[in-house]
């Protein structure tokens, strides 16, 4: 996983490789990864492979992925339409026909909840307590690299707001300058 991502801090691209790392270990056909909004107490999730990039949000208590992000517990299902939890409009608007899926919470190192992490329709049959132990050690690499991505990316937020903000001092600082130049002109 170290290998994929390298030192690419990109959030979304990093995503991307581990939903896809995650499709191909786990011998899944999809891969999505939910994040938390506490500001809109949702979950998001911009890597929901195939699905063409469409952001998806959802109330962080709704269908399988809000379950087991508020439980905190992993959920394995064998045939998510006789879970009353599933969500079918999913299934409708895209088209696509979920059956199996194995979903993990991800947690910060500090251990509080950062998202979820569901693969669907295990390729030949269903998703086994050895995935279910695999996708949890490959989960705890993910979070931390999902954690660094995003304190990244809070940095980088904080240095464009600081530079916008020494740009207002600049030009505050120019006016009154201007202003003394006129004043010294006038005397």
């Amino acid at each position: 996983l170290g290998q994929i991502i390298g030192l690419d801090l990109n959030l979304k691209e990093m995503l991307t490789k581990i939903a896809e790392k995650a499709c191909e270990v786990m011998e899944a056909d999809r891969c999505s990864v939910f994040l938390y909004d506490a500001s809109t107490d949702e979950l998001w999730s911009t890597i929901a492979l195939g699905m063409g990039g469409e952001v998806i949000r959802i109330p962080s208590r709704s269908g399988i992925a809000g379950a087991c992000f508020q439980s905190g517990e992993t959920i394995n299902l064998e045939d998510v339409y006789q879970d009353p939890r599933f969500n079918k409009e999913v299934d409708a608007h895209t088209g696509y026909r979920t059956r199996s899926l194995l979903g993990m919470p991800l947690y910060t190192r500090a251990g509080s909840i950062l998202g979820v992490i569901q693969l669907l329709n295990k390729k030949g049959g269903v998703f086994s307590e050895e995935d279910e132990a695999f996708l949890r050690i490959f989960a705890n690499h993910v979070s931390v690299f999902i954690e660094i991505a995003q304190l990244h990316q809070a940095r980088i937020d904080a240095l464009e707001q600081s530079r916008k903000e020494l740009e207002q001092l600049n030009k505050a600082k120019t006016k009154a300058l201007d202003h003394l130049s006129l004043s010294l002109i006038h005397i």
